[in-house]
């Protein structure tokens, strides 16, 4: 017994069919996407595939442009044939046309055809070429089959089955032409197959008879075609068979469907149509090209035709403060170019000078580079050279204090110093002459308290009642002169003998001159006798110093008998007693000093250091809120700070304002343009006053430029041309405001950016 079971068919949810590419050609595929909703096997989600050839064109301006080569009047392309709707263009969108859509124009027609293509071709009219768009209102045709119905139900049991699903022309509407009233497409249902797989459906067209002029035969767009029978590019990819409608030998279909002679098939290049016999001349490009149905569309050189591109800019003026000339060229771009184009065209040179945003007319001043310069505009260019009222000497400050005293005694050996600062030369300025030292004597009294007494003389007399002297020495001639009326000899009674010889005794000879010193140099000692009685006031021993010759010495020192005259940096006079004795040793080079281990230079016993920073003699530093310390001799002392020169401060081109240098309160200075600002208030707006106080800013100074010219056409006096201080807002904040009644507003205020000299025509 046979058992019938009711069979389940299985249902999807699918979504919209894809596009269909390529599109009207006999590999055209699309899918959609099925969600199970019952009775599903496998997956839940199946992709279903089926053959199509239909499209809709897709349109931009740029394709119009492309096509036509130029974009139509007013941006409309044209109305719809046989229907009144007008096409317009979108120059910054897309539009779209149903297959089968001619759009005719002033003197073009533009189609979208059977395989999804967009084409046009150019009457031989006058056209106008419109070079600026406009944004126009996108006409969309409606698309002109309906949507695909549902597929029928699958019958029960039978294994061979098959499905089917329509759609139809909307032939209500006028503008939509199909090529058939409708379509079907038939699928196998698979009932007994184990899984569900994707169904491969194909294409039934409604209509099954074909025109009187065309057969049903196998068909082929490359052979069959007026686009495709001279396009190289085109190649059958398949030997099967394609089932279609197509012309009779000798005539080929056109993108209308109709069926035309051979050789009166039209050309088709870069998306547009051309007639047979068809014949243009592109002077831009050099080109000849025509339209022959046996060879398609063919393109050559014109012989002798040149390129040129656009012009070049114009090159500057080649005056600069006359009339000259400016130049522009075309340069060919091909070997057929004779030579290049060249234009001219007078132009005046501009005479001023721009300074920080400023103009300055020819043979004015401007701003010089430096403090020490004028400038003037000449020819468009600042020249400058020194400006001789601006040069400043240096001079000299008054004498500071004398220092201390410094030396041995109160002679002429104990000196002072005192110093004075040379301002800086400005401007080519000369220097200061003499020295920024002086040293002088404290006293102008000789040293006589300066001496050693000589050995005593003999004694007049051998025995009784004789005497003897001794003398002051000085430390050099120009002393004991000067003190020679003071005591320099002192004398005392000698000879006091119990038994006096009737004969003096005579001196034995010096002895060698000797040392206590390992080394036999410098000074020494000798030594006589004499023998005979003692006698008070008769030397019976005699010594004296002798030389036994210079010592070695290091080599930078040399040797000197008296090593303590050597001035140091402390003792820059040594104490003349210092000749007196001889003292033996090494000592620095004369015109050197001793500075610790090493000799010096004396100026460098005249630096300073302060705050461990050495300072050259002379040389001042700020060391106080309004004085100057200077170094002096090697000291330090202080000075005060010079201020700017106000008395000769031009009041023409500059002004004395209040300095924020307490020690120098005024100051001169130039007059211009400049950006200045006040302590923070808080802003009144009409009732409201803002929350924060705002730093007020606002221009001020002066322009020098301002101007009466002649009118020489009108023959009167032209406009006054006036420089203001004028600002410059560079951005905006906003400032909270509190008003009456607790209400609060945001208000925005500007924020200058920089002040500037504005040439502008003077209010009257």
């Amino acid at each position: 017994m046979t058992t019938l079971l009711s069979v389940c068919t299985a249902e999807y949810d699918w979504s919209d069919w894809g596009p269909c590419l390529p599109c009207y050609s006999s590999e055209g595929v699309r899918n959609r996407t099925g969600t199970c909703i019952s009775c599903c096997v496998g997956e839940d989600d199946i992709i279903e595939t089926e053959p199509c050839n239909d499209c809709q064109c897709e349109v931009t301006a740029e394709d119009i442009e492309y096509q036509l080569g130029f974009l139509p009047e007013d941006n409309v392309l044209g109305t719809i044939e046989d229907s009144d709707i007008v096409i317009e263009i979108d120059a910054n969108g897309t539009f779209y046309l149903e297959y089968n859509t001619t759009v005719v124009g002033k003197c073009h027609e533009c189609q979208c055809l059977f395989n999804g293509s967009f084409v046009c071709s150019v009457d031989l009219c006058s056209t106008t070429v419109v070079t600026v768009t406009r944004t126009p209102t996108t006409v969309t045709p409606p698309l002109c089959r309906t949507s695909w119905t549902q597929w029928s139900q699958c019958p029960p049991e039978d294994c061979n089955a098959t499905t089917t699903r329509t759609r139809y022309c909307n032939t209500s509407d006028p503008n939509c032409r199909c090529l058939s009233p409708g379509d079907t497409e038939v699928a196998p249902c698979n009932l007994c197959s184990s899984t569900t797989s994707s169904v491969t459906p194909y294409f039934i067209s409604s209509s099954t008879m074909c025109p009187p002029d065309k057969h049903k035969d196998c068909y082929n767009l490359c052979n069959d075609t007026c686009r495709y029978h001279n396009d190289p590019s085109c190649e059958v990819t398949s030997d099967e068979c394609v089932e279609r409608c197509k012309c009779p030998d000798g005539y080929l279909e056109d993108d209308t469907g109709d069926c035309v002679k051979i050789d009166q098939c039209p050309c088709y290049h870069n998306g547009t149509w051309y007639p047979p016999g068809f014949n243009v001349t592109y002077p831009d490009s050099c080109e000849q090209c025509s339209c022959d149905s046996n060879h398609g569309y063919n393109c050559s050189s014109i012989p002798g035709c040149c390129i040129y591109p656009d012009w070049t800019e114009w090159s500057p003026c080649n005056a600069t403060c006359a009339q000259g000339v400016q130049t522009r060229r075309k340069v060919g771009l091909n070997p057929e170019c004779p030579e290049d184009l060249e234009q001219e065209r007078p132009c005046n040179g501009s005479c001023v000078c721009v300074i920080e945003g400023q103009e300055y007319p020819n043979g004015t001043s401007v701003p010089p580079d430096d403090e020490c310069s004028k400038c003037t505009c000449v020819n468009n260019d600042t020249e400058c050279e020194p400006d001789p009222n601006l040069t400043v000497n240096g001079t000299w400050t008054t004498w500071g204090e004398w220092s201390l005293c410094t030396g041995s005694s109160n002679c002429r050996d104990y000196m002072r110093t005192r110093c004075r600062y040379c301002s800086a030369p400005k401007c080519g300025g000369i220097d200061c002459e003499g020295s920024s030292i002086d040293v002088e004597p404290c006293s102008e009294l000789p040293c006589c308290a300066v001496f050693k007494w000589s050995e005593w003389s003999d004694c007049s007399v051998r025995c009784q009642g004789g005497s003897r002297s001794r003398t002051k020495i000085f430390a050099d001639d120009a002393t004991a002169e000067e003190c020679a009326n003071t005591d320099v000899i002192e004398y005392e009674e000698c000879g006091d003998c119990e038994n006096c010889p009737e004969d003096d005794t005579t001196w034995t000879a010096w002895s060698d001159c000797s040392t206590t010193s390992a080394a036999a140099c410098g000074w020494g000692q000798r030594s006589r006798t004499r023998p005979g009685p003692a006698c008070s006031g008769v030397k019976e021993d005699d010594a004296e110093s002798c030389f036994l010759g210079p010592c070695e010495c290091p080599d930078d020192l040399q040797y000197s008998n008296h090593s303590e005259c050597q001035p140091t940096c402390l003792q820059r006079h040594p104490d003349p007693a210092c000749l007196l004795t001889p003292t033996p040793g090494c000592v620095c080079p004369a015109g050197m000093v001793l500075e610790g281990t090493e000799c010096v230079p004396p100026e460098t016993c005249d630096q300073c250091v302060y705050n461990n920073v050495t300072y050259q003699p002379g040389e001042q530093w700020e060391c106080g809120t309004c004085g100057l310390c200077q170094c002096c001799g090697g000291h330090v002392t202080t000075v005060p700070r010079p201020c700017p020169d106000i008395s000769d401060c031009n009041l023409d081109t500059h002004r004395l304002e209040i300095s924020d240098d307490e020690c120098c309160p005024i100051k001169c200075v130039e007059k211009k343009c400049e950006l200045k600002t006040e302590p923070p208030v808080k802003l009144t707006v009409g009732e409201c006053i803002s929350r924060e106080p705002v730093t007020v800013q606002y221009c001020e100074g002066e322009c020098k430029r301002s101007s009466h010219r002649l009118d020489y056409t009108k023959s009167t006096l032209g406009e006054k041309e006036c420089t203001c201080c004028a600002a410059q807002i560079a951005s905006y904040t906003d400032i909270t405001l509190d008003c009456p009644g607790g209400v609060t507003k945001e208000h925005t205020i500007p924020i200058l950016g920089k002040c500037l000299c504005d040439v502008s025509v003077c209010p009257a």
